[in-house]
């Protein structure tokens, strides 16, 4: 390689450095302005437990749901499927469930696949607090319109191998859109999710309906009520004995 050949190398890995960086930089300033936006990184810290209620619309039915969580990402969802009563649930370390629909009543522990699902939904904190500590990676995308909707869309890498990109209004920096994987009794199938009707709870920002789309399955949350800071059993999210 000539003296010519080196230089233009130095200017190629240079240049690949700066738009690294200020991609990176990109990065940090949208999830700064998303915090700020749902209240700030101290408030979700200081929330202990959470009670939402509602409605949840799953197979054209639509049917009253419990949610419960508690820090060390214990973590409880009681609702139906189906007519079925359903019990989804974390321990802080194992997911377990009690399920009709895999031709048990019994209190069972969650297949690998479906597993991740829960663990991802389990914490109290949004997944870009604190990414870095919890091995999460985050990229910049750059900007795009969504249905007419400006946004900031941001990739982050999840410790469990999986990919989420998340779409923030180009405005307020809330989120409106995720689009990632979901697991459909073991099988691996493309997410996507939505955002609205985002209302102050306490000091942190909430949104009141999520929809997910999944395959044929359309699936929304309508939230009427969140409670924080509840005293919670730990038993609720212990697996019951067979």
């Amino acid at each position: 390689m000539n003296r010519t050949d080196n230089i233009f190398s130095i200017v190629v890995i240079l240049l690949v450095m700066q738009v690294g960086g200020l991609l990176a930089q990109d990065a940090q300033t949208v999830v700064d302005r998303y915090l700020e936006a749902i209240g700030g990184a101290a408030s979700w810290r200081a929330v202990k437990t959470m009670t939402i209620t509602g409605d949840y619309k799953s197979f054209s039915v639509i049917e009253p749901f419990t949610l419960y969580r508690a820090r060390d990402n214990q973590y409880r969802f009681d609702h139906h499927l189906n007519r079925n009563k359903v019990v989804v649930a974390c321990d802080g370390r194992k997911t377990w469930q009690i399920n009709p629909l895999y031709d048990s009543e019994a209190p069972m522990w969650i297949p690998n696949g479906d597993s991740l699902v829960v663990l991802r939904d389990a914490p109290i904190e949004p997944v870009f607090l604190d990414a870095a500590s919890k091995g999460h990676r985050i990229s910049y995308l750059g900007e795009e319109e969504i249905d007419g909707q400006g946004a900031q869309v941001l990739k982050i890498a999840l410790a469990d191998s999986s990919e989420e990109v998340w779409y923030f209004d180009r405005e307020t920096f809330l989120p409106f859109k995720m689009s990632g994987s979901t697991y459909d009794f073991g099988r691996k199938v493309p997410l996507e999710t939505f955002f609205t009707d985002y209302r102050r709870v306490g000091e942190v920002m909430i949104p009141f309906v999520v929809e997910q789309e999944f395959e044929t399955r359309y699936r929304v949350y309508t939230l009427a009520s969140v409670r924080l800071d509840e005293t919670l059993a730990e038993s609720l999210f212990q697996k019951p004995a067979e």
